[in-house]
């Protein structure tokens, strides 16, 4: 019921009409209205959590797992999913989570958790889910995450298993386990978003798809060939035949004459 009264309030604008009726002279809605109305706007299906979490600072974020701890703030967060990192077989930000984020981070993090909420298919939401860790670690807790890092590890695999060429892609994942131990999630994603390392890799690949079409060329060339001497043999050989034939009747004819 608390819940669906602030979403009333604030989604009527209860507090500037009041201020209206109240006052001979209307004065301008507060401007903590308008920051309101962007939360459930802009939130999706999170905004009115988004909406309880600001208007409550000191409010513990209450997403799955959570019951027994204080979680008030961004470290308190990553320090929480940092734990749950080392058993989470999915996601680890729900739609809790992720509204308590993008009420209590900077405006660039809310923007970036409004991607991940929109995402639709599955591949998405774990790059969207991923680059938000990134930067919740970057900005928020600069340390050391070997749980989450290998976690994320995990989620990256099936990147390094499109590349082609074999010695690279193992090199690339033996390089990804190493680095999960530092604990750093940017440094993983720098690995398969490496542009340049890629793009040898796909080059490297369509090199050989050419070379495989020139031996197949030649090959069918080759065999063309064979058939094509094949039939003139056959036709030189017939006129050897016929000639050595011809050859033994002169000399029949002739052996019979001379005696």
């Amino acid at each position: 019921e608390l819940l669906a009264s602030a979403e009333e309030l604030a989604v009527s604008d209860i507090a500037g009409a009041w201020s209206a009726v109240e006052s001979r002279s209307p004065r301008p809605a507060p401007p903590d209205i308008f920051q309101h109305r962007h939360l459930l706007r802009d939130g999706g299906p999170s905004g009115l959590l988004r909406l309880f979490y600001a208007l409550n600072p000191l409010l513990p974020c209450r997403g799955a797992g959570m019951a027994a701890e204080w979680i008030v703030s961004m470290p308190d967060l990553l320090h929480f999913l940092e734990k749950a990192a080392g058993t989470a077989a999915g996601n680890l930000i729900d739609l809790h989570i992720a509204g308590f984020i993008a009420a209590r981070a900077d405006r660039k993090i809310e923007v970036q958790v409004n991607g991940f909420s929109n995402a639709t298919d599955a591949g998405s939401v774990r790059s969207a889910e991923i680059e938000l860790l990134r930067d919740l670690q970057s900005r928020y807790y600069p340390s050391p995450m070997p749980a989450l890092a290998k976690w994320v590890a995990e989620r990256l695999r099936p990147d390094l298993a499109r590349w082609r060429n074999r010695s690279q892609r193992e090199a690339l994942t033996l390089r990804l386990d190493t680095l999960a131990k530092t604990g750093f999630v940017s440094r993983l994603l720098a690995v398969t978003q490496d542009g340049a390392a890629r793009a040898q890799d796909n080059a490297g690949a369509l090199g050989a798809m050419n070379e495989v079409a020139m031996i197949d060329a030649e090959m069918t060339a080759i065999d063309h060939g064979d058939q094509t001497r094949f039939a003139d043999a056959e036709r030189f050989g017939q006129a050897i035949t016929g000639g050595i034939g011809l050859s033994a009747f002169v000399l029949t004819v002739m052996s019979v004459l001379l005696r």
